[in-house]
């Protein structure tokens, strides 16, 4: 009996800091959470068994307890929770199910869980309770280092699959642990891999699409990094013709505040001075990269005949990769200027606030480019929507959040990044 308490208050302690781990914060708060939970598993899992109240009930409860923990510990999106939640479950089963039948061929020679649990109890619960740990690190550790973004439709298509599994799990407990060969359960286990293959290759078709997809931005992101130290010389330059820049202006001023009776010399300084009002000034602020591209997207907008102005109020520096900061930013003015409306219009804010870096970019648009869900609507001929995905991809990485947003006049795109005590989150 004694020994039966240890086992579940073991186990609910391993569910408990599993569900932790994908937390995205380790303090106090959490961990009495990851407390209160373990108590709380242990406790009904005790009364369920003393009691032998219906077990049918149990997972459910499981389930739900452990969607509640991560609702309180994470600020995933609800259907990853819904996830995870069921995950610990299948881990249980995954483990139990094959080390049951291994010990049980090794020592019996065939499946005969009765046998085995009357004369080698401890023996079962010394290797399985290992295996789950061991299990439970694996998948949190593969979740958490997942590059791949899920959306919505894969993460149903996932939750299918493990309620899936765990109705196969189901029968197959019952055909090992109480030795009754039923008809029901086998044909409920053969439905259910049916099943699973049919899902397994719907998730193969999608991450095939999605993957070529990230390769094409790993190449970007490649290319993007080889062009910094060039793109690092060329803002050195820059500088260099800012200076020159402020010397022509007050040499030009001069010419053009003394009366000239040679129509050559006065047609000189009129060129000269339109040339230096279209220059761009180049930007400064703390960080090199989002100088570069803002000067780079205001050449090419004024070249197009766009109104571009631009507002920075950034740390010193951005804690982003400067490839990350390159393409997020290209992404997002390339998305403006390619689809600017009539009134040729962006503007560029990127602002510190107290717990997030805030990118807006609004431009004008004409044609309505969001769909009711105000999702981009992608359309593969013309390659749009890309940049956006692009975007979402690289938010992703820091733990950032991209807002779209359009009316009559304009569109408008809003990255959130957040900040702890002025660093950006970076989810590995």
């Amino acid at each position: 009996m004694i020994f039966d308490l240890f086992l579940n208050i073991v186990e609910a302690l391993m569910i408990g800091l599993f569900l932790k781990s994908f937390s995205e914060r380790s303090d106090a708060r959490v961990w009495l959470i990851t407390a209160v939970y373990t108590v709380i598993s242990f406790g009904y899992v005790t009364a369920f068994n003393n009691y032998g109240w219906n077990e049918s009930l149990m997972p459910f409860l499981d389930v739900a307890l452990s969607y509640l923990m991560l609702s309180m510990i994470t600020e995933k999106k609800a259907l990853a929770k819904l996830v995870i939640a069921c995950l610990p479950n299948i881990v249980i089963s995954s483990v139990s199910i094959p080390v049951t039948i291994l010990l049980s061929v090794l020592l019996y020679h065939s499946i005969d869980y009765a046998s085995l649990a009357q004369n080698h109890y401890y023996l079962l619960a010394a290797v399985t309770m290992p295996a789950r740990a061991l299990v439970f690190w694996f998948v949190s550790y593969r979740i958490r280092h997942m590059k791949i973004i899920l959306k919505d439709r894969q993460y149903i298509v996932f939750l299918i699959l493990l309620v899936i599994s765990n109705i196969m799990f189901t029968s197959l407990s019952v055909l090992i642990f109480s030795d009754t060969f039923s008809g029901v359960d086998i044909s409920i286990t053969a439905v259910c891999i049916v099943i699973m293959v049919v899902l397994l290759f719907v998730i193969a078709t999608e991450f095939s699409g999605q993957n070529q997809m990230e390769e094409r931005q790993s190449l970007e992101i490649a290319m993007l990094e080889n062009q910094i130290s060039t793109n690092q010389k060329t803002l050195a330059v820059q500088e260099d013709l800012y200076k020159l820049r402020h010397d022509l202006k007050h040499f030009i001023n001069t010419f053009s505040n003394e009366e000239s009776d040679d129509p050559e010399i006065r047609r000189i300084v009129s060129e000269y001075k339109d040339r230096y009002q279209k220059t761009v000034i180049p930007y400064h602020s703390p960080s090199s990269a989002v100088n570069y591209v803002l000067t780079l997207k205001k050449q090419e907008a004024i070249e197009r005949g766009v109104d571009f102005d631009a507002t920075i109020n950034i740390p010193s520096p951005i804690p982003m990769e400067d490839a990350d900061l390159y393409l997020l930013l290209s992404n997002l003015l390339d998305n403006a200027i390619q689809h600017i409306g009539i009134r040729r219009k962006i503007s560029v804010e990127i602002i510190s606030l107290e717990d997030r870096l805030s990118f807006r970019v609004i431009n004008s648009a004409d044609i309505k480019v969001l769909d009711s869900n105000n999702s981009i609507k992608y359309r593969p001929s013309e390659k749009h929507g890309y940049g956006i995905m692009t975007v979402r991809t690289l938010l992703s990485k820091y733990g950032g959040t991209l807002y779209l947003d359009q009316d009559d006049e304009y569109f408008a795109a809003l990255a959130y990044i957040p900040l702890i005590e002025g660093h950006i989150t970076h989810d590995a």
